[in-house]
């Protein structure tokens, strides 16, 4: 399909654990990995919607970026990789049992691509926990119902040297090929091939 006002395409779902993060100069994070194949990923901004009025008028209004929330699903997630973005606690080796703890889950950051106009947007959200709403299991049927796991997420601003006195929730940029947008968001990943 071509053309400009249906365009669809999303992939390569990356986080990485935060390692250090020092207000005013810096985040690090530990080497990342490709969460899984991406179904949808949404992100949700709440902005300020605050009113100054005076003389019986709208004098100005703030309209800021107060916090961002989202969504991820997956086609499939390992429990390797759901326990580590959840927190959750391993114990043994040869039978790995996982504990659901009532633990914080850890920060992450969190990227993927999407299909825009001249290209693809890659995007790194830079702080970011996730957690898991609900999880249902159902047998077989005669036809396949698709079930594909999904995570709810919710980041932090962050402030980092650049740009100065400003909050940064994420960010993006266009690459030219899907290709590109990888080799990006493995970049701020740390993940040394594509496919991590």
């Amino acid at each position: 399909m071509t053309g400009n006002s249906n365009i669809f395409g999303m992939g390569y779902p990356v986080a990485a654990a935060v390692d250090t993060y020092t207000e005013g100069t810096s985040i690090t994070y530990d080497t990342g990995f490709v969460i899984g194949t991406g179904v949808e990923a949404v992100l949700n901004a709440e902005t300020g919607d605050n009113e100054d009025w005076g003389d019986d008028e709208l004098q100005d209004f703030d309209n800021g970026l107060n916090g961002i929330n989202g969504s991820l699903e997956l086609n499939s997630l390992a429990l390797s990789k759901l326990a580590q973005l959840l927190g959750w606690v391993s114990e043994g080796s040869t039978q790995v049992v996982y504990h659901a703890t009532d633990g914080e889950s850890p920060y992450f950051g969190f990227g993927y691509y999407f299909k825009d106009v001249g290209g693809y947007v890659a995007r790194w959200i830079y702080r970011v926990r996730f957690s898991r709403g609900s999880h249902t299991a159902r047998t077989k049927q005669r036809n396949v119902e698709w079930n594909h796991p999904t995570l709810e997420w919710r980041g932090t601003v962050i402030h980092l040297t650049t740009p100065a006195d400003k909050g940064v929730w994420h960010d993006d940029t266009l690459c030219a090929t899907r290709e590109a947008a990888k080799a990006w968001l493995n970049s701020k990943a740390g993940i040394s091939t594509v496919g991590g």
